[in-house]
């Protein structure tokens, strides 16, 4: 090999093994910057590593008081005493004379409807009718199809609607059946004559709600809707529990007839009332991990995950009826 292709070959080297070391110390930044992961794997024992969390926690105070502790709840406007009101006939809703929750007297007309054949009448018309054709088909007198076809118009003419008004049976303020349409059915309500003095505001109850509120506890009750800004201070006055586990349980809270109008959706703040001995926690502090509750609470191995069970929600606050005490610094997300 010549002098000048072993200088080429040097130069080539020299540049690989630049290349290799820079490669090298490029790969060793990239590890560096790497940032890990909040969370190692689901934690599985009781004690945490600090090195566990690389983002910094927010610690969080357990306290026995609190404060103006309220569950803010959403409910309609039912009657406690009513009268159905019911057809005789099937029909057709044509008009209400009057607006739900106007209050009438007995014997004033609240509904305008018509007749409507049922489709059992309808399918007997339908038959009557081919009749008549099966016996043009097979060659009948001109006479006999006439007297036929007049059964059939003469079921038609039957069948015509008829209009029909329903009154009102009793004084009170008027209300609709739950899932009422157009369509009128014999024997079953059209309307609902309720007692003013039998107003109740019911409230569907999920599990966090039901914990802790009581009969005889202070609701503000307020419309949900519109321009009226009154309120009314009253007390819950039943708890009826449902006697399937999956149903709700209902909130019956009596109210009077002053502002608020029978099925109208209304806002109810209860106040509840804490029990010496609590401990309430923000509920942010409250972490999850496969289905049940926990909190962080850090001693001088590093983090203990302490199961709890939450009881009441009060604004951004939960109960904890079991867990840490009143007093304990819980580090939390």
């Amino acid at each position: 090999m010549t002098a000048e292709g072993r200088s080429r070959v040097s130069v080539t080297l020299f540049r690989v093994a630049v290349l290799v070391v820079m490669g090298g110390m490029s790969g060793l930044a990239g590890c560096s910057t790497v940032d890990q992961p909040r969370w190692s794997a689901p934690i599985a024992a009781e004690e945490v590593s600090p090195q566990t969390f690389e983002s910094p926690r927010v610690t969080y105070v357990v306290t026995e008081d609190p404060g103006d502790a309220a569950v803010e709840l959403r409910g309609r406007v039912r009657a406690g005493n009513f009268t159905e009101v019911v057809a005789t006939t099937n029909g057709v809703l044509v008009s209400l004379t009057v607006d739900r929750g106007e209050f009438v007297e007995a014997g004033q007309v609240i509904v305008e409807a018509e007749t409507a054949p049922s489709d059992e009448d309808l399918i007997a018309v339908e038959i009557l009718q081919l009749e008549v054709e099966l016996l043009i088909a097979s060659g009948a007198s001109d006479a006999e199809v006439a007297a036929a076809q007049q059964l059939v118009d003469d079921a038609r003419t039957a069948l015509a609607p008829v209009p029909f008004l329903l009154e009102a049976p009793t004084s009170g303020l008027v209300g609709l059946p739950s899932g009422s349409t157009r369509e009128i059915v014999a024997g079953e309500p059209v309307v609902l004559i309720a007692d003013p003095d039998s107003l109740v505001v019911e409230v569907e109850l999920t599990g966090d709600q039901r914990a802790g509120l009581d009969e005889g506890a202070t609701v503000t009750i307020a419309a949900a809707t519109g321009s009226n800004s009154q309120t009314e201070t009253a007390r819950i006055g039943r708890i009826i529990e449902p006697e399937n586990p999956d149903d709700d349980t209902i909130l019956s809270i009596p109210i009077s007839n002053e502002f608020l109008t029978l099925g109208e959706a209304v806002n109810a703040v209860a106040t509840l009332d804490a029990e010496p001995g609590g401990a309430w926690l923000p509920a942010a502090a409250v972490e999850r991990s496969d289905g049940a509750s926990f909190v962080l609470i850090a001693n001088d191995d590093g983090l203990q995950r302490v199961p709890v069970v939450l009881g009441r929600r009060a604004g951004e606050l939960v109960e904890l009826l079991e867990g840490p005490r009143a007093g304990t610094t819980v580090v939390g997300p």
